[in-house]
Parts: C-alpha cells; sequence; structure tokens
C-alpha cells in the first residue's frame, strides 16, 4: 500500500518553511508524496483571524504547482467544521485508492501533541516523523513528553520500513530527524507585509502575487516588496 506524508497547518500563508520541511520529510521517510492540508478551522484558536480558507487552500496550490511530489489537499477544507488530524490520518483509509499517511510535524507542533484530540489513538495508529526546529532545543522537548509518547520513538531508518508482521499496518513509530534550519514563520511574512517590506525570499512568487491580487493580508504592499 502507497505511504504518503501528511503536513496539515492553517497556512496562512504557506511558506518557504513549509515547503522545506515537506521536502526533506518527503526524502528521509521515503515517501510517494506529500500532501499539505490547510485547515478548516483550528482546533487550538490562533491568535489572529485566518484568512479565508479558499484562500489558504489556493496559495497552498500555487506553491506546490512546480513541486510534483508536494501536492495541496483540501480534504479537510471539504469535511468543513473543526479539523482535527485523527480525523483527516483515518480518511486516508476511506479513499478510492487507500493509501497509509505517516504524519509530519515540526518539533514544536511534536511538543503540544499530548494536547490534541485523542493523541494516544493517533500516536497508536499512525507513524509520525518529527523535524527539528530552529531554537527548539530536542532534548528539553522530549524530558517535557509523557513516557506513553516517548517509548514511540524509533530511529528514523525504521520508520521506512513495514512494521514487522505480515498484514500488520504502518503505525505506533516516531522518528525524528534532523533538517537544515528555516527561521521563517507564517507571523513574520503577514508582519512584514504589514510593513511594506519584501516577502519575496519567504514565499513563492506566485503566492506574493496572489496575497497582494486578492489583498489577503490588508493592501498597501508590492508583490515583492520591491
Amino acid at each position: 500500500m502507497r505511504r504518503i506524508g501528511v503536513l496539515g497547518g492553517t497556512f496562512d500563508p504557506i511558506h518557504a518553511g513549509h515547503l522545506a520541511l515537506a521536502s526533506a520529510a518527503l526524502e528521509a521517510a521515503g515517501l510517494e508524496k506529500v500532501d499539505l492540508v490547510p485547515s478548516f478551522s483550528p482546533p487550538h484558536r490562533p491568535s489572529h483571524r485566518p484568512a479565508a480558507h479558499w484562500h489558504r487552500f489556493a496559495m497552498v496550490v500555487l506553491a506546490t504547482t512546480d513541486r510534483p511530489r508536494l501536492l495541496a489537499s483540501d480534504r479537510e477544507i471539504r469535511r468543513a467544521g473543526i479539523s482535527y488530524m485523527l480525523e483527516t490520518l483515518r480518511s486516508y483509509r476511506e479513499d478510492d485508492t487507500p493509501a497509509v499517511p505517516l504524519l509530519i510535524l515540526g518539533l514544536d507542533a511534536f511538543a503540544e501533541l499530548p494536547s490534541w484530540r485523542e493523541p494516544e489513538a493517533l500516536v497508536a495508529e499512525f507513524d509520525l516523523l518529527v523535524a527539528s526546529r530552529p531554537g527548539v532545543r530536542k532534548e528539553e522537548v522530549l524530558q517535557g513528553l509523557p513516557a506513553w509518547l516517548r517509548r514511540r520513538i524509533s530511529p528514523l531508518p525504521e520508520l521506512s520500513q513495514p512494521p514487522a508482521g505480515a498484514g500488520r499496518p504502518c503505525g505506533g513509530r516516531i522518528a525524528l530527524f534532523d533538517m537544515p534550519p528555516y527561521t521563517v514563520s507564517a507571523t513574520e511574512v503577514r508582519e512584514r507585509l504589514a510593513r511594506k517590506e519584501t516577502i519575496k525570499s519567504l514565499v513563492p512568487e506566485a503566492v506574493a502575487s496572489y496575497i497582494v491580487k486578492y489583498d489577503i493580508y490588508g493592501g498597501g504592499y508590492p508583490a515583492t516588496g520591491e
């Protein structure tokens, strides 16, 4: 069965760090593809009102157009309501061509996993691939995790192989890996736009142009910031 990566988030907007994480995970775990899945309504209330879901999805489409193995997925938008990752991952089993999804997270998001909906069910049913994040100390994150989560951590090479046992579904393993640091964040992108500064190094050019064309974050800024 196909193994694919799933990278969820608000993507408000999608930026170079998201794309770097998806690409690094693709190669690290030997995945067929990575789906980038914008949330319809994130379960954790953000500090600001996000852009409309159709704009966030459109920006993900534009950002992945020239990256054949990175795809925009609208499955949380089609489902509507609060976007819970456990439901999203389970939905891949119901597709016409079922796939085995692997959840991709940054280390900062992984530290918050115990606060998610049914986290023990999520890590029991699905594999997780966790990437390093600038300014987030791996040792501190691991020490702060509950024991039931820490004992799931496996070496990265094991994650690219099916679990032992004929017919046994993938799931229950967590691997950590290091990737080149990307300090960009969606907050920084929005703040630069508010100051009328360039964002062309932070987001794909097509995304920058879309933000301007549809006045996503307040207007008054050039597409490239020049």
